[in-house]
């Protein structure tokens, strides 16, 4: 894509500078345009190509056409030494139409090309911003306001949030495009919001799954996945291996775009390399265009 964007940038610029060019050219230097062909092509022919070629702009500027006796009169053959001044005025029919042809044929396409790529551009950098792993913990952080006291300025206290036991609904807005499932009950739901990684969930967003009936969880999927949601957090616990039961639920979501499993820790454990290889393989066989596995640790 940026290729594709400075590429056709590029491009136009110098079909500019060339159209430019042109135009010197012609004002400084007396030139005749003449055709010609080893193969016996006809003035009509050679006419209605013209015609096919002028339709965009025919009918705004005819003066930037080329008529059927100047085709046949600027006509080249090597038999033909001199041209008479008549011959020579009619040639100069030629130049707004050749003009046209490069505005229309080499610079409104990388036109085009550049603002179409300009505005994907600017998406695919902001996808791919957002698609980086942990940078809903960097974007959570840039919304958490920073709260300054209006008292003296010896008094004032800056409170930042922090990682553990912040409030969401006194730091961190709630943001509706995100889902929390926490399977199989791995964190107590008095505990959800002690952690920085969910501080932007709202409670309405918040399901626990796992225990109950598997058809009445597969009922609670579909009315969920049909709500809008854009991210789904899914809290497993790290010390189970990975379950078929858990890949059926998640596989209702398969609009979802990106999906985050958080491997929970046991109190004051770290979660070790082999088990986040576990939950690694298993979220490659998940139905999301990213996915991602991140070690939640449990102090």
């Amino acid at each position: 894509m940026t290729f594709l964007r400075y590429g056709q940038e590029m491009g136009a610029l110098f079909t500019v500078g060339a159209m430019l060019g042109f135009l010197v050219v012609l004002a400084l230097s007396d030139f005749t345009f003449v055709w010609g062909s080893t193969f016996a092509l006809s003035d009509g022919l050679v006419a209605t190509t013209t015609d096919l070629l002028a339709l965009p702009w025919s009918s705004a500027l005819p003066v930037a056409t080329v008529d059927a006796q100047v085709i046949a009169d600027s006509r080249f053959h090597p038999a033909l030494t001199e041209l008479g001044r008549a011959d020579i005025e009619r040639m100069r029919g030629w130049w707004p139409f050749l003009f046209m042809l490069l505005a229309c044929y080499a610079l409104l396409p990388r036109v085009i090309l550049w603002l179409v790529s300009r505005f994907y551009f600017r998406r695919f950098i902001k996808a791919s911003l957002i698609a980086y792993p942990r940078s809903d913990l960097v974007l959570a952080r840039m919304r958490s306001p920073i709260v300054e006291t209006q008292g003296a300025a010896s008094d004032r206290i800056r409170v930042l949030g922090q990682s553990r036991g912040m409030s969401r609904d006194n730091n961190t807005p709630p943001d509706g495009r995100l889902f929390l499932l926490n399977w199989a009950q791995a964190l107590a739901a008095d505990k959800l919001h002690d952690f920085e990684e969910f501080a932007a969930v709202s409670d309405k967003n918040v399901l626990g799954v796992g225990l109950g009936s598997p058809a009445e969880e597969m009922k609670q999927a579909k009315k969920i996945a049909g709500s809008g949601i854009d991210q789904l957090l899914v809290v497993v616990k790290s010390w189970e291996p990975p379950l078929a039961d858990l890949a059926d639920f998640l596989a209702q979501f398969n609009h979802v775009s990106r999906c985050t499993v958080y491997p929970l820790a046991l109190p004051g454990r770290p979660v070790t390399e082999e088990k986040m290889e576990d939950w690694r393989n298993f979220s490659r066989t998940l139905p999301f265009s990213v996915v991602d596995v991140r070690a939640l640790e449990n102090v």
